[in-house]
């Protein structure tokens, strides 16, 4: 008899968050929509009023497929709506499985995340965010350094994992919600808290999904300012975090550390005409591309493409902006204290 008809799957409900996903709604949207899950599923959305047509396109998916889609128009940042979801009856399952709106899934991943949460008796379960076929050169690098943190994952039990594939208890957001609070890092909040309350986290390499980078150098540019300024907020609340974790290994947090002792010993050796400071200065840039090496290497061995030497500046400019963002993140926690 085969397997999958003799086992009794449990109803799921896929949640997922969203804001002006317009160019990836209908690979995201078809993807679930194809689910080869032996049981029954539902899909809530939650669009916190997007304004370049996605509302529009999702309206239309919701009035398609009424009682499959559920569309909730809320405004919110993305740990509010999850938080939004549970409080207020949204799902109605065990199960909830999480995917983000620039994600595309493959028609095994429901399935393969049900079976990992069954067999391995695990809270919660995650899998890859892996670059998809067809992108663009800036999201095709940007994948080489993204990808290659999933990869090197061990399948197993885990602290952390991105909540744009995961599949959670109902239970475990009702006792240990999102931090709302926190624009970005709650995942890694998450992570710690629920690991601290006893729940266990599974990471299975074979439920993976595809995942859209940002497209354009502005859109990056954006994003990793944002990123490292709201990173400041959230490790001067949560210092525990800054000792990295499977996503964030600690060598990825000590570059920018390094890079900006850097600038600052540079700028001393500037101003004092003092050669040790520039002696330093040399000395912290090359530790960071020492770092960076042993990241290069790891990619070329597994990707086996000459692309990942443009890591190199790829790295150095993120460096720059997480400098930028976490000046600013810096800035808004004194002005907010004065």
């Amino acid at each position: 008899m085969n397997k999958a008809k003799s086992m009794k799957y449990p109803s799921i409900t896929i949640l997922s968050t969203v804001k002006n996903v317009r160019e990836t709604i209908d690979k995201w949207m078809t993807s679930l929509l194809r689910q080869d899950y032996p049981g029954e599923y539902t899909i809530v959305v939650i669009d916190s009023n997007s304004t370049d047509g996605t509302k529009e396109r999702l309206q239309e998916y919701a009035k398609k497929y009424p009682g499959k889609i559920q569309l909730i128009e809320y405004e919110s940042i993305q740990p509010q709506a999850l938080n939004y979801a549970i409080q207020n009856g949204l799902v109605k399952t065990e199960l909830v499985a999480l995917i983000d709106g620039d994600c595309e899934a493959p028609p095994t991943w429901l399935r393969t995340l049900v079976d990992t949460i069954m067999k391995t008796g695990a809270d919660i379960v995650g899998g890859p965010g892996l670059t998809p076929n067809g992108v663009n050169f800036l999201q095709k690098l940007i994948g080489l350094d993204l990808d290659m943190r999933f990869l090197r994952t061990k399948r197993g039990f885990v602290t952390r994992h991105p909540n744009m594939n995961m599949l959670i208890k109902k239970e475990v957001l009702k006792r240990v919600p999102f931090d709302e609070s926190l624009k970005v890092g709650y995942d890694a909040d998450f992570g710690h808290r629920v690991t601290q309350a006893g729940y266990k986290m599974f990471f299975e390499p074979k439920a993976y999904v595809y995942h859209y980078h940002r497209s354009t150098l502005k859109g990056y540019i954006k994003q990793q300012i944002n990123y490292a300024r709201f990173l400041v907020k959230f490790y001067f609340k949560k210092p525990h975090a800054a000792k990295g974790d499977n996503i964030n290994p600690p060598v990825m947090l000590y570059q920018p550390l390094l890079f900006g002792l850097s600038i600052l010993s540079a700028i001393l050796w500037f101003i004092s005409n003092n050669s040790i400071f520039g002696i330093v200065s040399v000395g912290f840039i090359l530790a960071v591309l020492i770092l960076q090496t042993i990241d290069v290497i790891y990619v070329i061995k597994i990707k086996k493409t000459p692309l990942a030497l443009l890591l190199y500046p790829l790295y150095m400019f993120r460096l720059i902006l997480w400098v930028i963002g976490g000046i600013l993140g810096i800035l808004d926690l004194v002005t907010r204290r004065r």
